[in-house]
This record gives C-alpha cells, sequence and structure tokens, in this order.
C-alpha cells in the first residue's frame, strides 16, 4: 500500500484532522498535539457515553466509528500504541454526564493499564458527574491467538488478542445507549456480544510504522 505521510510523527494527527473535514458533526477535544480525542460535537451528555481507547494503525479504527448510535468518543495513540491515562483521563471528562460511560477496549495489558489509572483519576476529580458510574468492556476475539483449557479442550480466550470483533460490540453498545438503555443494560449487551464474537485475521505481510524500514516478510 502506497501513503502519503508529511512526516510520520504526524501521520496520526493528519489522519484525523483529514476525518474532521469529511464529517463536522465531529471535533477535537483540546489542543495538546500529543493528545488526540475525536468526540460527536453536538454531545449533551443525556445519557450513556461510550468511550473507546486504542492505538492506531487499523485505519478506520477507531475514530470513523464516532458518531450518532454508534461511540460517543475515541481516544487514539500513537500507531500500533495505546493512549496514555491522560488522554483517557480527558475524554472521559469531557463526555461524561450523570448517566455514566461505557469504555470499550481490545485485550492489551498496557491499554488495560491506561483505561484503570484514567478511571480511578477521572472519577475522584471535583468535575466528574455525582454518582456516574464507569463499566470496562474488553474484546477478546482473536482466533489465531486463543489457548487450548487442558482440562476441557476448549479455547480458552482470556488472553487472546481483541482485533476486528470490536466493531460489532461498539455499533451494539453505541445503539443501547442511543436508545437511552441506563449503563448496566448496556454493558450487559456489549459485555455478552464481546464474550462470544470470534474473529480470524489473515495477512500478507507484516505490519510496518510509517517512518521504519518496511518488514520483507
Amino acid at each position: 500500500i502506497k501513503r502519503f505521510v508529511n512526516h510520520p510523527r504526524e501521520c496520526v494527527s493528519d489522519g484525523l484532522q483529514g476525518l474532521l473535514w469529511t464529517n463536522p458533526d465531529l471535533c477535537l477535544v483540546g489542543h495538546d498535539p500529543e493528545i488526540n480525542i475525536v468526540a460527536r460535537a453536538n454531545w449533551k451528555k443525556d445519557r450513556v457515553a461510550v468511550l473507546i481507547a486504542g492505538g492506531s494503525g487499523h485505519e478506520p479504527a477507531d475514530a470513523a466509528f464516532v458518531g450518532v448510535g454508534l461511540i460517543t468518543a475515541a481516544v487514539v495513540g500513537q500507531i500500533f500504541t495505546p493512549p496514555c491515562p491522560e488522554a483517557v483521563f480527558r475524554a472521559l471528562l469531557e463526555i461524561a454526564g450523570p448517566a455514566g460511560c461505557l469504555v470499550i477496549m481490545r485485550n492489551h495489558f498496557s491499554t488495560m493499564l491506561a483505561v484503570k489509572d484514567a478511571i480511578r483519576g477521572a472519577v475522584d476529580h471535583p468535575q466528574w458527574p455525582q454518582g456516574a458510574q464507569v463499566r470496562i468492556v474488553s474484546t477478546a476475539d482473536d482466533i489465531a491467538t486463543s489457548r487450548k483449557d487442558a482440562s476441557t479442550r476448549k479455547a480458552d480466550f482470556k488472553r487472546a488478542r481483541g482485533v476486528a470483533g470490536i466493531a460489532l460490540v461498539m455499533k451494539v453498545a453505541g445503539a443501547a445507549a442511543e436508545a437511552g438503555l441506563p449503563l448496566e443494560q448496556v454493558y450487559a449487551e456489549a459485555s455478552s456480544l464481546a464474550q462470544v464474537v470470534r474473529t480470524q485475521g489473515v495477512c500478507f505481510t507484516s505490519g510496518n510504522v510509517p517512518g521504519r524500514p518496511n518488514p520483507r516478510h
């Protein structure tokens, strides 16, 4: 695949700017060039907010899933890199209302650490809506990285990667939230799907990061 890249460090922010130019109902939160948060521009905090946190490199995920009936905001890290806790923290304060927030993420250790750290800071912040709760749904759908349970002889997905299956989870969670369901019901819908969705990824070459040598295998 051929790409036009102004500078490797700017490819994520450049891509998000292009997304905003073609989608005027979206906006960037804040002015920190190192923190990329895409959110619904007309969000009124009148129902459950749905936030996704993850690295870039698999566009149009995740920022292009922000919209009505989908997710409220996306915290976008650099290429194949999870967002920092500060970015998730800012996103939570920006979109969470009294109805609470559901955070969706792929099964990735560093992302989980960033999300949990951000939630602890957000709920203790004076700006946090009184009584608002946060729930987390983690997807682990990759068949290739699942393991076989020795006792049951069945596939164990506890340590599997989260990949494309998160798209379905985002859609279901976003639709439930848009319908005005309370947080626990939105969480139940998303969590039940996350536990059963399965995907199998196929690639012909290894992924590469802009600015680094392209792998030959």
